[in-house]
């Protein structure tokens, strides 16, 4: 990195710590318990994502990784970060060691679901969801990071908009839940009757998601 700013940026301990500081008020209690790391990178993708790496089948590693550039950007206005965790939480919810088999290459994957690192329990939030939403669909366009992959997203979500609660939820079913459950999480119990409100209506059928709700709410503008 020759950017004496950028350098400043990896380098500022004080300025990861606020951060650090910032995500575990935002977070509900039992979500952040089971994160083992943050780390900060640099790539100006503004981008903010959760993996989880197996290094052994028998241990999974929470991490939230969090872009600077993304983080610092949304610095104006705290409720676009406030959404991008409650967002990447939803997705440490559904790869949390009760939800997945960390071995994906001794278990089937859930009707073809096939996560990058395990398969999906049967009970698991994830594959209800699924089942729920996604058994029957064959999405003509495919999720992806370039222009031609996004356009093809975008003229789907346009031909299905009363299925999906952003443009982004329709990409694949992981974002589909994510998006979904940030829209639980922020918005009021919906009135309609669209496939995209009953998104967010599945979450009501878990009593532990009302509480995180309750929780979540209690903590962001």
């Amino acid at each position: 990195i020759n950017d004496t700013e950028e350098w400043h940026f990896l380098t500022d301990q004080t300025l990861h710590n606020e951060f650090w500081l910032y995500f575990k008020k935002t977070i509900p209690s039992e979500i952040f318990d089971q994160i083992i790391n943050i780390a900060f990178v640099l790539t100006k993708s503004k981008n903010a994502q959760v993996y989880i790496p197996a290094y052994d089948e028998r241990i999974v590693e929470s991490s939230f990784i969090i872009d600077l550039s993304y983080a610092l950007s949304t610095l104006s206005d705290e409720t676009v970060l406030q959404k991008t965790l409650i967002h990447e939480a939803a997705h440490l919810l559904t790869q949390l060691p009760n939800q997945v088999i960390l071995d994906s290459k001794t278990c089937q994957p859930i009707d073809g679901i096939l996560l990058s690192m395990f398969c999906l329990t049967p009970d698991s939030y994830l594959a209800k969801f699924k089942q729920n939403y996604w058994s029957n669909r064959e999405p003509s366009h495919v999720s992806g990071i370039n222009e031609e992959d996004q356009l093809l997203n975008q003229s789907y979500y346009l031909e299905h908009q009363d299925e999906f609660v952003t443009e982004y939820a329709s990409a694949n079913l992981e974002e589909d839940f994510a998006e979904s459950f940030k829209t639980f999480i922020i918005n009021n119990k919906p009135v309609n009757n669209t496939i995209a409100d009953k998104k967010i209506l599945f979450f009501y059928d878990y009593p532990y998601f009302i509480k995180l709700r309750t929780d979540f709410r209690s903590r962001i503008n």
